[in-house]
């Protein structure tokens, strides 16, 4: 009769630890799931650090690191993606961080039933034994079904852990190629860093270049506008009298003669008073270091005499022979050097026209004394230059 009580309260105790046991494994669990909640968000925290000094450090860069900023972004909408679906598996945790709490309390509230009932059927143990075995019968039933229940629980518990690591481990991957993006990012910016630095310097040279080239431009245009004047003061006479006159447009300075001043008719020979005249302008002319000097012939439309067709075939012959005498006359009077003399034809009509035609209704002609800049070495190939 003593046997079964104490029988009786040993099934209830062993029960009671089962049901203990089963609920410490549970909030291990759980404790466990709330450290790795903590560290996953300790390496977001950090994660979120290495972002913002990147962001920071992209913000300083030049707008030649466009694409490598669009990169970055792409990188930023991948993070983005990474903390929502961090938010998303935290959310998870929680939830079952929840559902394995709502457990516990189930399972305490169900021993704190079971340990009532043990006070009942142990008070009641020495009147009513048959009904406390079948009581306790129940009892045992109950407690069966609630392990089995806690197992279950216990293995989806386990299957969400499992498919918690793969998402971390995923969410790990990703990480590690936004870092290598990262890295490549500021390779190339860099590398933008120091094209920019090549360009400040190239274009520095080309500043220097450039005022350099304005200084020289206006020294030519002063040493232009000098000769003007002194052209204009020294043969104000001629120009008074209609002779010749004397512009300045297009950075050149051009003495335009008129024919009849130089020559005879249709002669190739200077006239006296010509070669006094071409003398004059060459006083005037020396000293001009830096500028070069070019004879153009326009030959006009006006007919050639049946003489001088035996020579020429052409009134561009007629122009060019007329600017070379006026070359030879300014070389011979006041020596200047070959190199800055020049002859440029403007002869208008390749044949001769015919005697009485209209073309003798036409201009006359003019020889232009041109002086203008030195010229670049290509333009100085070019040129026709007297032998």
């Amino acid at each position: 009769m003593r046997a079964a009580p104490v029988i009786l309260l040993m099934v209830l105790c062993l029960c009671s630890c089962v049901s203990k046991q089963t609920f410490e494994r549970q909030a291990a669990a759980t404790a466990s799931a709330n450290r790795t909640l903590e560290g996953l968000r300790a390496k977001n925290a950090e994660l979120q650090k290495r972002i913002s000094r990147l962001e920071a450090d992209l913000t300083r860069r030049t707008g030649r690191s466009k694409r490598c900023a669009a990169q970055l972004n792409a990188a930023n909408e991948d993070l983005q993606r990474y903390e929502k679906e961090q938010q998303r598996l935290e959310s998870v945790l929680g939830n079952t961080r929840q559902d394995a709490s709502q457990a516990a309390d189930r399972c305490e509230k169900r021993i704190e039933r079971l340990k009532a009932e043990r006070t009942t059927l142990k008070n009641r143990a020495d009147s009513d034994r048959i009904a406390g075995q079948a009581r306790l019968a129940a009892v045992k039933n109950t407690c069966d079904q609630l392990t089995g229940a806690l197992e279950q629980e216990r293995g989806e518990a386990t299957a969400r852990a499992d498919g918690l690591k793969q998402d971390l481990d995923q969410c790990n991957g990703v990480r590690l190629k936004l870092e290598q993006q990262r890295d490549a990012c500021r390779q190339k910016l860099a590398q933008s860093d120091a094209d920019r630095e090549d360009l400040k310097g190239r274009l520095a040279g080309l500043q220097a270049e450039v005022k350099v080239a304005e200084a020289a431009a206006t020294r030519r245009r002063a040493a232009l506008k000098a000769v003007a004047t002194r052209l204009r003061q020294g043969l104000q006479q001629q120009i008074d009298r209609g002779e010749l006159s004397v512009s300045e447009r297009g950075g050149r300075v051009s003495v335009s003669i008129d024919l009849n001043t130089l020559f005879a008719g249709n002669e190739t020979d200077l006239k006296p008073a010509g070669v006094v005249l071409l003398g004059e302008i060459g006083k005037l002319l020396q000293g001009t270091k830096g500028l070069e000097i070019d004879i153009e012939g326009h030959g006009g439309r006006m007919p050639v005499s049946e003489e001088l067709k035996k020579g020429v075939t052409s009134r561009w012959e007629l122009s060019t022979a007329r600017a070379v005498k006026v070359l030879h006359s300014l070389r011979r009077q006041i020596k200047i050097p070959d190199r800055r003399l020049a002859i440029v034809d403007f002869g208008p009509a390749p044949l001769l026209p015919e005697a009485g035609s209209e073309s003798t209704r036409e201009g006359k002609g003019h020889i232009d004394i041109v002086i203008l800049p030195k010229r670049q070495l290509t333009e100085q190939a070019s040129a026709p230059r007297t032998p």
